[in-house]
């Protein structure tokens, strides 16, 4: 056996000789040729650099910088001048082909895009597009762009033959320039073309050397490889017998082996079959023993079943302790806050009693006040119809249709109150004009100290600027006309909003206090100064706090002279107070002695819609003045509670003013 360990080695190291040998003449063979063959360089091909006219980005720009350029040139020019970038594919391409097929012209272009939305945000000056881009836009124009161009064309005769003449100098120039790059690439591709034939020429020679040089070192070394073979085939043979006899010892050896494994094979399976007997034996016990594990395995399940069972069960009992010591807190709790809540819910109908019957002592008080203001004015009434007997039938008739309407409402007054009144007989004025220019004396002093300042005056007015955005004022610059403008703080704010607008006033001081601020401001009758105006005349007639001021036929002509003298889309604007606010209807309007009587919403839209104008709309505004006094009702108090504080907050927290606006169709 050590014998042929030791000849295989020697087989195996003979033949990893005979291999290396052949690859280390295989690159002797190809590295012979490789080493006579030269690199044939060739004369690097000038490229010939034709002048073009430069073009440099900067913030201002002359018309001719562009004009100077041609083709793609003059495309990329425009772009990295005018946008600052690089021209997109669609767009180059587009402005090419219009500028090639001549649709387009390089002005065109430029205008184009400078006068882009991009162009415009970088804002870049050149001087003298504009008005040739002008003239090349209006050219296009229908009829009038024939005669424009034809125009122009004869216009600018002289300057096309002269550009005509420098273009075809420049492309002469161009010409020349082209002739001799390419005179210039014929030289160098002719010495190319030269020193290429003799490299061949001179590698062909080597070649052949090297290859003959190859075919002889190939010969001697094909000899020298069949002696070294013939050694090797010899020494194979000697180790080949050698081998052959090691076998013929290894069969013979093999051949006893076998005998003694069949040995061991017979006693192995005696051995075999007694192992298999008391495998047969130890399998009964085992089955017997997988029996009674089964049996004790389903009995541990069933009790494991059972105890989880009664877990489930103390937990479920825990779980309902807890929640029941959960509702029974949170039960307490919701007693205390029951009991709080009722304490405060008798608090607060204390509370309101206490004001439901304030208000109606004040109510008392304001009607009895009324029915004495009544009884004074049918004093005036008689006193001004003694002065005005003689002033015709006419007037008397007017006058005895109001003392009759006054004597309805003595009436109605008496059977509510339980007192009876002497109606009076017709005379007297109604102020005499003593008390009345008094007053008026007080009137401004008596506007600055209940109105409101003139910032809050304005922030509440401000309300009504997007409507007249929307109608004809805002739209068409149509004026504004206020009546009873007061102190001006509407006037100042249209000024403001550059809203043209002029106001009226029958107060003297009121008018002159306007016009030292710059307003447009008149003294005089409102109702006079309509019937002399125009009709459409006006794109909005305003008024705030000025019709509860005025007889109610003089608020219908009122009505019937504005909706003569607004135009189609304008607005009429009326601000008063509210007495749905049972606060303003019985107190606070009573406060200012001119005015006449609470309006209440309804009648006032049902005038202005009776005065011909439509789509007439009340808006409740000014609530943000009023004191929170009551809180909403809350989802937990009682229905009774939500009902009374709901009827509570709709007549003491409603709006304090209104707004009908109507418009002229």
């Amino acid at each position: 056996m050590n014998a042929s360990g030791a000849s295989s080695v020697d087989v195996d190291t003979l033949m990893a000789r005979i291999r290396a040998e052949v690859v280390r003449r295989k690159q002797v063979d190809a590295a012979v040729p490789a080493a006579t063959v030269q690199t044939v360089v060739l004369r690097s091909l000038p490229m010939p650099q034709l002048p073009k006219p430069q073009f440099s980005i900067a913030e201002g720009y002359h018309l001719n910088d562009f004009l100077a350029l041609h083709d793609q040139d003059f495309v990329d020019a425009a772009y990295r001048g005018l946008l600052k970038r690089t021209a997109d594919v669609e767009g180059k391409n587009y402005f090419l082909e219009g500028l090639r097929s001549g649709r387009l012209s390089k002005i065109e272009i430029l205008g184009r895009l400078r006068y882009s939305p991009e162009g415009r945000r970088r804002g870049l000056q050149v001087r003298g597009l504009l008005p040739a881009f002008a003239v090349q836009h209006a050219s296009r124009l229908p009829i009038v762009g024939s005669l424009v161009a034809f125009v122009m064309g004869l216009v600018r005769m002289p300057r096309y033959i002269r550009n005509l003449q420098g273009l075809e100098g420049y492309q002469h120039q161009r010409n020349a320039e082209l002739e001799a790059a390419i005179r210039q690439l014929a030289q160098a591709v002719d010495v190319n073309e030269s020193s290429l034939g003799r490299e061949i020429a001179r590698s062909s020679e080597a070649t052949n050397d090297a290859l003959h040089r190859a075919e002889t070192k190939a010969t001697q070394n094909i000899g020298e490889l069949d002696r070294q073979i013939d050694a090797v085939a010899d020494e194979l043979n000697a180790q080949l017998a050698t081998l052959t006899e090691l076998v013929a010892a290894n069969r013979r050896e093999l051949a006893s082996w076998r005998e003694a494994v069949a040995q061991r094979e017979a006693n192995a399976l005696v051995r075999v079959g007694e192992m298999e007997q008391r495998i047969a034996t130890a399998e009964a016990h085992a089955d017997a023993f997988a029996k009674s594990a089964a049996l004790f395995h389903s009995d541990r399940e069933a009790l494991e079943a059972r105890m989880i069972q009664v877990e489930t069960g103390r937990k479920a009992l825990e779980s309902r302790m807890v929640q029941f010591e959960l509702d029974r807190h949170t039960m307490e709790g919701r007693i205390g806050q029951i009991e709080v809540h009722k304490g405060e819910t008798d608090r607060r109908l204390i509370g309101m009693i206490a004001l439901a019957q304030e208000s109606s002592t004040q109510l008392a008080a304001a009607q009895r006040q009324a029915v004495d203001v009544i009884e004074r004015r049918f004093d005036v009434f008689d006193k001004a119809l003694s002065a005005e007997r003689g002033s015709g039938q006419t007037a008397q008739l007017r006058l005895t249709e109001r003392i009759a309407r006054v004597e309805g409402r003595v009436h109605e007054h008496s059977q509510r109150f339980g007192r009876t009144f002497t109606p009076i007989q017709p005379g007297a004025s109604e102020i005499p004009a003593s008390t009345r220019s008094r007053f008026e004396e007080m009137y401004f002093a008596f506007e600055q100290r209940f109105r409101g300042s003139r910032e809050d005056i304005s922030k509440r007015v401000g309300y009504y600027l997007p409507l007249l955005r929307d109608s004809v004022v805002g739209k068409q610059g149509a004026a504004v006309l206020d009546v009873g403008c007061g102190r001006g703080e509407w006037l100042e704010l249209l000024r403001d909003e550059n809203i043209g607008a002029r106001g009226i006033d029958i107060n003297e001081a009121m008018a002159k206090d306007c016009i030292e601020r710059g307003l447009d401001v008149q003294v005089g009758d409102a109702i006079a100064h309509l019937r002399e105006l125009p009709d459409n005349a006006l794109g909005a007639l305003t008024g705030f706090h000025i019709i509860e001021h005025v007889p109610l036929d003089t608020l219908i002509e009122l009505i019937e002279e504005a909706n003569r003298v607004v135009q189609p889309g304008g607005l009429l604007i009326f601000e008063t107070p509210n007495p749905e606010n049972v606060v303003v209807g019985a107190c606070n309007f009573y406060i200012d002695p001119t005015h006449q009587r609470p309006l209440p919403p309804v009648l006032t839209q049902f005038l202005v819609e009776a005065g011909g104008f439509v789509d007439v709309a009340i808006h409740r505004v000014n609530a943000e003045l009023l004191p929170r006094v009551l809180d909403e009702p809350g989802e937990s108090d009682p229905p009774a509670l939500r009902t009374a504080l709901a009827y509570l907050r709709q007549v003491f927290l409603c709006a304090p003013d209104y707004a009908v606006v109507g418009r002229v169709a």
